[in-house]
């Protein structure tokens, strides 16, 4: 009782007194264990757990806990054993299964996420999150055709559910379909959005219709969101359309801004574009003296940062660049000779570069 009203400090004081009955009890440290999670001490709780099994306690639920300790501390392999645990002991309740799936997907394994969910689906034909995690299995193995059945089966048993129509907006993202996908986000999600509960999807729409190229709705989207808060992808969007329309002023504030907000970032793909186009509004505006300053700054910078990441290609592309609109042409020539031989050749745009380079020093090739 004290557990369920969160009053955790009582609980552990009547979990003593049990302990000095008989410390023999597994159940005891089932709810020990539960104390300690509550309490976000995972180390105590695994080990709780851990013992209340070697005592006997050895419910589906004990094992559960356990498989989630091993899964948030990063033990793969352990937590699916435990989750494995729990599905004998309760075969048809599908909790475990769930879990088990998602830790799949987490770890890139998504042939055992397939599995499980096809066993999800066996097991519980009338719960979504089967249907919903072999649709997402299917999708991240480029089997579309599969998925979409997958899908389209799932939506008519599951009519109601707007899960469904969040995955059929990731399946026409996937498919490179995103007219279609901006549909679905309209249709089922915008136009019932009176009480704001779907704003989280404003960001992805703006996403769907930069890759659209529809840019004057992607502008007025983005600056939706900015209006009510910093976000760096849609600050992205609305300096790319400024550079698109020559208003380099407006570009160089919303890069400042990106910029400004590193510290805070979770992705720095947007920092880095801001870094090589703060200076190349610059450049646009002839102001070549601090163009040139930026860019030997983005030089060093994307220099450093390929160090820590040598197989990301972007960074590559703005050193290529930026080296490039400093007539540094040896070291831009370089840079996108990398990219051809870090990609196998695959990413065609190093050719591109390569060409453009050559341009600038007037060289038939």
């Amino acid at each position: 009782m004290y557990i369920m009203t969160s009053k955790l400090e009582l609980a552990e004081k009547e979990l003593a007194k049990a302990k000095l009955i008989d410390d023999s009890q597994g159940v005891i440290y089932y709810q020990e264990g539960n104390v300690a999670y509550l309490n976000n001490d995972i180390a105590k709780a695994k080990a709780s757990y851990s013992k209340a099994i070697e005592l006997g306690f050895d419910t589906n639920n004990v094992y559960f806990h356990l498989a989630n300790c091993l899964a948030e501390q990063g033990e793969v392999d352990a937590a699916l054993y435990y989750y494995g645990k729990a599905e004998q002991q309760a075969p048809y309740e599908g909790k475990a299964t769930v879990k088990k799936i998602q830790l799949c997907i987490q770890a890139g394994d998504y042939s055992k996420a397939l599995y499980n969910a096809k066993h999800l689906i066996e097991i519980k034909p009338e719960a979504f999150e089967g249907y919903h995690y072999r649709f997402m299995a299917l999708l991240a193995m480029n089997n579309a055709e599969e998925a979409k059945q997958t899908l389209d089966k799932a939506i008519d048993m599951f009519s109601d559910d707007l899960g469904f129509k969040y995955d059929l907006m990731m399946y026409y993202d996937h498919e490179q379909m995103y007219n279609e996908a901006i549909e679905v986000i309209d249709n089922y999600f915008m136009a019932n959005n009176d009480d704001g509960r779907w704003d989280n999807l404003i960001k992805d729409k703006a996403n769907l219709l930069f890759k659209a190229k529809r840019f004057d709705e992607v502008e007025q989207v983005a600056l939706s969101v900015l209006n009510s808060e910093h976000d760096d992808r849609m600050a992205y969007y609305v300096m790319f359309k400024k550079l698109t329309e020559a208003d380099y002023d407006s570009a160089i504030y919303y890069a400042r801004e990106i910029k400004k907000h590193k510290d805070k970032a979770e992705d720095l793909v947007p920092y880095y574009a801001a870094v090589y186009y703060e200076a190349l509004a610059f450049y646009k505006k002839n102001d070549i003296e601090k163009a040139n300053a930026l860019f030997n700054a983005a030089v060093v910078e994307f220099r450093s940062e390929c160090v820590k990441q040598p197989r990301n290609v972007n960074l590559y592309v703005y050193r290529c660049v930026a080296y490039k609109a400093l007539k540094d042409y040896g070291k831009a020539l370089d840079a996108a000779n990398y990219i051809i031989t870090l990609t196998n050749g695959e990413f065609i745009e190093g050719y591109l570069l390569r060409s453009m380079i050559y341009e600038d020093m007037h060289e038939t090739e």
